[in-house]
């Protein structure tokens, strides 16, 4: 009995701390759109980039066109839409590459890595931030490429 409600008291006071901790989360999270979906389109499942503290957490981008709601077909069209869609997202959160740690990039062929590596020079100003480059079996709506990031707002 005694070790019950000796667990029971943990439980507690750890769900409160929990709560505590967890209420006061949202309040500082900020979710980022740089652009309205065209007229027809659906909604997406998903925030373009959300703002926690000082971090902003950008989702993944295949390259969408924002009057079109298409992706490219040609990689390095997709490449350069999805840096460009990232970077207008950093602006509207008030960051820039700058501010960029970490990006990750998914692609559906491997040997797109020097083609990409010539866009994202020319669109990164250095210092840049760490990367990695992976190979994928597929991506959504058919994409080429996929870019993610976080940046954290420099003091």
């Amino acid at each position: 009995m005694t070790r019950t409600l000796a667990t029971c008291a943990a439980l507690l006071v750890t769900g409160i701390a929990g709560y505590s901790i967890g209420a006061q989360a949202p309040a500082d999270h900020r979710r980022i759109e740089a652009s309205l979906l065209p007229a027809g389109a659906p909604p997406r499942p998903y925030t373009p980039a959300v703002m926690a503290g000082d971090t902003l957490f950008l989702s993944g981008n295949i390259g969408t066109d924002p009057k079109t709601n298409a992706a490219p077909d040609a990689f390095a069209d997709a490449a350069k839409q999805a840096l460009a869609n990232q970077a207008a997202l950093l602006q509207a959160a008030g960051l820039s590459w700058g501010d960029v740690v970490k990006i990750n990039v998914y692609v559906k062929d491997i040997t797109k890595y020097q083609e990409f590596n010539a866009i994202y020079m020319d669109a990164i100003p250095a210092p840049r931030p760490a990367r990695t480059f992976i190979a994928v079996a597929a991506l959504p709506a058919n994409g080429q490429v996929e870019i993610e990031g976080i940046a954290i707002k420099r003091k």
